[in-house]
């Protein structure tokens, strides 16, 4: 798995890695991804809330240790289609509101 890749998606380094480590381990605990990856327990565990918060691991808290799982890379497709989906809503605000910036700008422009 590429981890450029998945930055290039828009991860950022330390979720790409996250994820990538929790492929190629499976149901792993923060200490261990931590260790995998090169980063603090504290940061790991807002790296895989935040993996999970964007659909691509799951978080289990039912037995003494958190476990995170990875979500399958159709997660990841989801995931940018999101992304896109984001930026679409933001051109289409943009362009209406784009009358009123333009007499605006050139109201106090002049």
């Amino acid at each position: 798995m590429n981890v450029q890749l998945l930055e290039d998606i828009g991860l950022t380094k330390p979720q790409a890695a996250a994820y990538q480590a929790l492929v190629r381990k499976g149901a792993s605990s923060a200490p261990y991804i931590a260790h995998e990856i090169g980063e603090s327990r504290s940061n790991t565990y807002k790296v895989l809330d935040k993996l999970s918060e964007l659909g691509l691991a799951t978080k289990d808290q039912t037995g003494k240790k958190v476990l995170y799982y990875t979500a399958s890379p159709v997660a990841l497709e989801q995931f940018v289609q999101k992304q896109t989906e984001q930026i679409n809503l933001r051109e289409r605000k943009l362009k209406a509101a784009m009358p009123d910036l333009m007499n605006f700008f050139f109201a106090h422009s002049e």
